[in-house]
């Protein structure tokens, strides 16, 4: 019995020392990040859909922050973010409307082709395709974000990105009870 308390023990201290060491090296070797960077981050989407040529949010604002990369490529997050980072940058609001923001996009599959493997399912940061194993699937494009991330997972090839036209068609009103009235 004494023997099983004194490994006991021994493993606990083995395990607080370790700890110890551990605490001071991650304070040590802390990357310092802008504040302005965790600003952007916040205010992005965190859909992490890769849209603005960064593998996800936190590298794009970096680069944003940085100066390295312009304020207006977040497609999910669309005008309204723009200004808010050009807000945070110090940019003048009329530069982040303009440049070379990708066009927006959406998935679109061609269910004639689809065989419901659900592979596009799996990759979908946003959960905007719908559709059972085995059966057709397809996409809601208003919450499509236009990653792309399901064309390159589809086995058939059966998914296209399209260009989002703006119409009246596709504008999305939200209506309260009281204007129904």
């Amino acid at each position: 019995m004494l023997q099983l308390v004194i490994g006991i023990v021994i493993f606990a201290a083995v395990g607080a020392v370790a700890g110890v060491f551990l605490s001071w090296l991650s304070g040590k070797f802390r990357v310092q990040e802008s504040p302005a960077a965790d600003r952007i981050y916040e205010i992005l989407p965190h859909t992490e859909c890769g849209q603005c040529g960064h593998p996800g949010c936190r590298p794009y604002a970096n680069a944003v922050a940085d100066g390295k990369d312009a304020c207006n490529k977040c497609i999910p997050g669309g005008r309204e973010t723009a200004l808010e980072i050009a807000k945070i940058m110090g940019i003048d609001p009329a530069e982040a409307e303009t440049g070379e923001a990708p066009a927006p996009g959406a998935a679109f599959i061609d269910e004639s082709r689809c065989i419901g493997c659900g592979k596009c399912q799996t990759v979908c940061p946003v959960d905007c395709i719908v559709g059972a194993s085995r059966m057709k699937h397809t996409v809601i494009r208003k919450d499509c974000t236009g990653c792309g991330k399901c064309v390159k997972a589809c086995p058939t090839e059966c998914i296209i990105m399209d260009e989002i036209k703006e119409s009246p068609e596709s504008w999305d009103y939200e209506f309260s009870e009281e204007s129904l009235r």
